[in-house]
This record gives C-alpha cells, structure tokens and sequence, in this order.
C-alpha cells in the first residue's frame, strides 16, 4: 500500500482543527434517492466533499462557496488536476489557511517521482506551495520535499515502512521528533505516536492520535494520497469514521483538552460512504 503522512499534530496547538468537521457526529444512517435505484457509494471518481476527508489545519470555510473538490483523470485513471484547494491566511485571522473553489493542484507522475503544485485562476497572488514525492521501486514514498516561496523554504519529510509494505515512521529531523505508525491486524491504522526530543536526547512531549470507528468497505482514497486532507486516510484498507488526539507534557500529564472527531457520512443503501455527500 503506498501510503503519504505529513506532519499532523507535530508541533501544533491542540487547538488546530478543522472547524467544519469539529462536533459532528457520526451515524450508521443508510441513505438512498428518490429514483428505485439505491445511491451508490464507496467510490471516489471525480469529486468528494471536502470536509469528509481529514483537513490537518485550522481552515476557515466560507459557507456559500461550493463545498465540493473536483478531480480530473488522465487515461491511467491517475488525478493530474484538483479543482479546490487551500491558501494560507495571516495568523492574526485566528485560521491557518482558507478553503478557496478558485485554487487548483497540478499532479504530474514519473516513475520515481510525483510532482504536486499549486495555483490559482483568482486575481490575486499565491505564494508557491510545491511537493515532490520520491518513490522508490514498488511506488513506496520514500521522501516529501516541501517547496514555499514566503516564506523561502525547503523542507524534506523522511518515510520509513515495516516488513508489511506499511508507513511505520516518518521525521524531519530524527532528533527532534518522530512519528511511529501503528496497525491493526486488518491493515488500517490504529494510532499515531509523535515523540519529541529535549537537546540532550530525552523524551519531551508526545501526541497520541487514535482512528476509530472503521466500517468494512474498500478504501476508495489509497490512490489520492498526495492531497493533505485525504493522506491520513489512504493509509488504510478500510474507512475511519472517528478521530481523537491527546497530547501529554513530558511529565506524563495531559496537555489540554483533547481533540475528537466524528463524521457525520451520508450512506449508500449497502452502508457504503457516499464521498460526495453532505
């Protein structure tokens, strides 16, 4: 499984959520349309709600854009364009970036690299927010290099995976802090461990995430691995439907409330998530 995580939670307030999925709850509701045919769900062809992915930044929504992302395929079937995407805002709007229908991502492939990069048909500016994902032989990410031009930055994510073919470990700088991935014995992830380091080597703060509630459904999303808000759930060979993180101070005590997630999905008459429905 190929399989892209960034830094969620690493470094961040405990506070940094997506305010459109917070306090949503989850349910086993199974839906279908007005026709005799049931909606069908499962699958994610050319666009997706985005709030029923996983946004790892504190993203101001405006309520009267449109709420869905748009894909287009080439004839491999590989995404090479994102129609809504993400532009950053200054810290002092409380948010960190801001959903916009008029910002896209151009997805180029080759057999050892995938190219992902931003822009807008907006009339402003957008500063450069490019992502080079190597890969090695069986299309396994072996490093994500993070390109912005405001500020100036380049910055180089290392992935590490199990015997399984499972992201098991991914850093910046191994001494400062790491992230190890746990699995389930059905292959979807159980938990995420981010263990900060103190100059002299000792363990600092950790953050503990926790993905809960998996229905028994094809993950749908393995292959759109390179856009932030879907990665955490490509991971996975099932669907995640709640979410909780917890960080703790070095001392062992709890940091802060913790942050919990449900999805409020729309079914299909079989109990399969409908992607595009909200």
């Amino acid at each position: 499984m190929v399989g892209l995580i960034t830094i969620y939670g690493c470094g961040s307030d405990d506070s940094s959520t997506n305010d459109s999925t917070d306090d949503i709850s989850g349910g086993d509701d199974i839906s279908t349309d007005d026709g005799d045919d049931p909606v069908v769900g499962g699958v994610i062809d050319d666009r997706y709600y985005f709030a029923n992915m996983f946004i790892p930044f504190n993203t101001l929504v405006n309520g009267e854009r449109d709420k869905l992302i748009y894909l287009t395929r080439n004839s491999d079937g590989n995404s090479i364009l994102r129609e809504g995407g993400y532009r950053p805002l200054p810290s002092a709007t409380g948010f960190d970036w801001e959903y916009m229908n008029d910002v896209f991502d151009e997805v180029t492939y080759s057999s050892t690299e995938i190219v992902v990069s931003r822009g807008t048909t907006g009339t402003y500016t957008l500063d450069d927010f490019n992502r080079t994902y190597s890969l090695d032989g069986d299309g396994n990410i072996l490093s994500k290099r993070v390109e912005t031009s405001n500020p100036t930055t380049s910055i180089v994510t290392t992935y590490e995976y199990n015997p399984d073919g499972d992201l098991a470990k991914f850093y910046e700088n191994a001494a400062e802090w790491e992230s190890l991935l746990y699995y389930n014995s059905l292959k979807n992830l159980d938990s995420i461990v981010t263990q900060f380091y103190n100059s002299d080597g000792s363990n600092a703060d950790r953050i503990v995430e926790e993905f809960l509630d998996y229905d028994n459904f094809t993950n749908p999303t393995q292959d759109l691995f390179m856009f932030e808000e879907i990665f955490l759930r490509s991971l996975n060979e099932n669907n995640f439907r709640r979410y909780r993180r917890v960080r703790y101070l070095e001392n062992g005590s709890q940091s802060g409330t913790p942050v919990d997630i449900d999805w409020e999905f729309v079914f299909d008459s079989e109990g399969r998530i409908i992607w595009d429905e909200f």
